[in-house]
């Protein structure tokens, strides 16, 4: 089985120009066991998104945001954890992400192989999935 995942940082560099774009620095706090930097970014309805960094800001930890749920209705906070970053190609990547659902570990996707550059088909994107 081959899971892979996709990040766009065009749609994240686009989003951030958004001149109504709430994103706010919120301070340092204590965090998975240890200190980190935290930023805030108000999504409209959607509510806040937390992103949390290392002291140093270097390096992003975690995601924690309220997403619709996955199976069911209604909604959940999920935290997504980057562990064990590796520089891929000059990169820092995280070689682990834990999911948590509402403070509960859902799985674990660990990392064996990353390629940039590799170009998606367009029926990835069809909905429903066929």
């Amino acid at each position: 089985m081959q899971l892979t995942g996709f990040s766009n940082l065009i749609l994240l560099l686009g989003t951030l120009q958004v001149p109504e774009l709430d994103l706010r620095y919120a301070g340092t706090e204590e965090r998975f066991n240890r200190s980190v930097e935290t930023v805030e970014w108000v999504i409209g309805e959607a509510g806040v998104a937390r992103l949390y960094f290392t002291a140093e800001g270097d390096t992003l930890l975690a995601l924690e945001q309220v997403e619709r749920a996955p199976v069911g209705s209604g909604r959940v906070t999920m935290l997504r954890l980057f562990e064990d970053p590796r520089n891929v190609g000059g990169i820092l990547y995280p070689h682990r992400t834990s999911l948590y659902m509402n403070g509960a570990r859902a799985m674990r996707e660990t990392v064996s192989e990353v390629d940039f550059g590799v170009e998606i088909s367009e029926e990835m994107f069809r909905r429903p999935l066929q």
